[in-house]
């Protein structure tokens, strides 16, 4: 066991997403919630959280405002502003975390800081259907650039499953 408290950043902007990564990234700190008390957690928000209820104890919401909510403005039709994203990068990148959590690419940013940076990858479905996936060349380029500067800046890429694990390490040649 650690014998130190560890302080780690979550980028949160996916919470309010009712479906898909908000649920999951809610079902996770709930249940990360029940095993960890020693830690101390900062989730990082671009609108005010609809559900407290599953926050850890030790967690703290920290808003970054932005114009357009991440889970809006990170579909495949739609994208950030650099202004919104420089707001959450700015937050992320001042926080004095150890460890920073991304619990998704869809709604990273580039952040500058030394602390530990994990990501986490659900599956290669943009890259292996980029036409169901993006209306637009733009959609897709932006994309792919995310996905790089993600995985570049990433000192660990974490994943939910063998099979996407092993979907991963095929598309882009990770061990």
């Amino acid at each position: 066991t650690l014998w130190w408290r560890m302080r780690i950043g979550v980028d949160a902007t996916c919470w309010n997403n009712r479906r898909g990564y908000g649920r999951h990234l809610r079902s996770l700190l709930a249940a990360l919630s029940e095993v960890d008390q020693r830690h101390e957690y900062k989730l990082f928000i671009d609108v005010p959280l609809i559900e407290q209820v599953d926050l850890p104890k030790n967690a703290e919401a920290v808003l970054a405002e932005t114009s357009v909510p991440a889970a809006q403005a990170a579909r495949a039709d739609g994208s950030r502003s650099l202004r919104d994203m420089w707001a959450v990068s700015r937050a992320l990148s001042r926080s004095a975390v150890d460890c920073l959590f991304f619990p998704t690419v869809y709604s990273y940013v580039p952040v500058f800081s030394r602390a530990i940076k994990l990501l986490m990858i659900h599956d290669v479905i943009a890259e292996r259907l980029p036409e169901h996936v993006f209306p637009t060349l733009a959609g897709k380029t932006r994309w792919r650039l995310k996905v790089a500067l993600a995985r570049r800046q990433a000192d660990w890429i974490l994943t939910v499953s063998e099979f996407s694990r092993q979907a991963l390490v095929e598309q882009f040649g990770l061990k």
